[in-house]
């Protein structure tokens, strides 16, 4: 009986290792099928690069200095330009006529009003414009909704009251090329009178004309015998604060003052910075600057100096442009978008990245196949790498290049891997 239990002891365990053994083998078997079902299943997200441009900008406040000549009426009553803000006039054009009365600047403010309506719907009837032309107009006014709307939706307003202008001129425009009763004419040549009725009781008037060769600006601020190019010449640090600090002449002061011509197109623009941001600058560079006061007037401004404070880290910048864009007021404090800083390269998200042997490597699709690439990155963001383009491959790597499909993301993912 004895011997008997022993047999059965026997037997039962090699059952039990025969059954572990198959159980084992089932869970290779499935470990295996798993991986090489998610090998040759696995979807990929891909896209074609191409190389993108990074700029670095600064947003400044500063002031400009140009040299300015006031520009005086025999009377100083109500004005009715001729010339605009910003016209080139030769000697002995006209600038404006000036009324004895009128000597408020309610009225004058009726008068420009009154122009800047007429001027818009002066482009509605604008001779040249036919039926055949209004596909192209009703183009224009959607291609003008879309950039308002937009403008409004992105909470940046800057210039947007002349894209509404250029929206009313057009809609304007489809209402005289539809409607033979359209209101647009009506509406203009009341305005047009209304503004005669208003400048016919000024009494007497002057015509002014400019001394010479200039461009004419109407708009005064107190500081134009002040910030001039020779005082922007001889800015320090303290005498920038002291100029951002001081008064101007009050406009009451100016006796029959119209507006003021300069000559010289010539002017700078003074700014202060901390001296991290005066590392991004170096004298006799241009630099691409909007300025952004006045919707985005883009100029190119080069810088003519450095000086930095001996008593804080503040630096003083003095840029230079002759440069006279049209629509730009040249207001005497100004905003500005500054680029500093420019890189070219093909954008890569982090998370398409991996690292192996201390460099940084993606993955592309070659028709079928899966291919290793190096990036060479020039620029990091928070959740992206900027790789440099064209570089060519060397003895152990290929790297990265414009029109390679990226993979995104993706499983399993090796160099060779051929995809079904």
């Amino acid at each position: 009986m004895r011997i008997m239990r022993i047999n059965m002891n026997e037997k039962t365990r090699h059952m039990l290792y025969r059954a572990a053994a198959a159980l084992a083998c089932v869970a290779i078997i499935a470990y295996t099928i798993f991986h090489m079902v998610s090998l040759f299943s696995a979807e990929l997200s891909t896209v074609v690069v191409g190389p993108s441009t990074e700029e670095t900008k600064l947003e400044l406040d500063g002031y400009i200095f140009r040299d300015e000549t006031l520009v005086t009426a025999n009377y100083g009553g109500a004005v009715d330009y001729i010339a605009y803000d910003g016209l080139k006039l030769a000697a002995g054009e006209p600038i404006a006529v000036v009324y004895e009365q009128g000597n408020n600047s309610a009225l004058n403010g009726s008068i420009d009003e009154l122009d800047e309506k007429i001027a818009i719907l002066e482009k509605s009837v604008a001779k040249g414009v036919s039926l055949s032309d209004l596909p192209d107009v009703n183009r224009s006014l959607d291609n003008s909704y879309y950039t308002v709307m937009k403008q409004l939706a992105d909470g940046d307003i800057r210039g947007i009251s002349s894209n509404i202008d250029s929206m009313t001129s057009q809609m304007g425009q489809v209402s005289v090329l539809t409607n033979e009763d359209s209101p647009v004419p009506t509406t203009l040549e009341y305005l047009r009178n209304e503004r005669t009725r208003i400048l016919a009781a000024g009494g007497n008037s002057v015509q002014v004309n400019s001394n010479r060769s200039g461009y004419f600006y109407s708009d005064i601020d107190g500081y134009e015998g002040r910030f001039t190019i020779a005082a922007a010449e001889a800015l320090t640090p303290d005498l920038y604060y002291e100029y951002a600090s001081s008064d101007a002449v009050p406009l009451s002061q100016m006796q029959n003052v119209i507006g003021k011509m300069v000559y010289d197109s010539r002017w700078l623009f003074a700014v202060m910075v901390s001296g991290d941001d005066a590392n991004y600058f170096e004298e006799g560079e241009s630099y691409t600057t909007v300025f952004t006061g006045d919707g985005d007037v883009t100029v190119p401004l080069t810088l003519n100096r450095i000086t930095r404070d001996t008593d804080s880290s503040s630096v003083l910048l003095l840029f230079e442009c002759d440069r006279m864009p049209t629509g730009f007021s040249f207001a005497r404090a100004q905003s500005i978008e500054i680029v500093v800083d420019r890189v070219t390269g093909i954008n890569v998200p982090k998370s398409a990245v991996h690292k192996s042997n201390g460099n940084l490597y993606v993955y592309i699709l070659q028709g079928s196949v899966v291919r290793e690439r190096r990036i060479e990155v020039i620029y990091e963001g928070s959740d992206y790498y900027t790789a440099l383009d064209g570089v060519e491959a060397d003895e152990t790597d290929a790297y990265l290049q414009s029109n390679d499909t990226l993979i995104l993301s993706g499983q399993n993912l090796f160099d060779g891997r051929i995809l079904e």
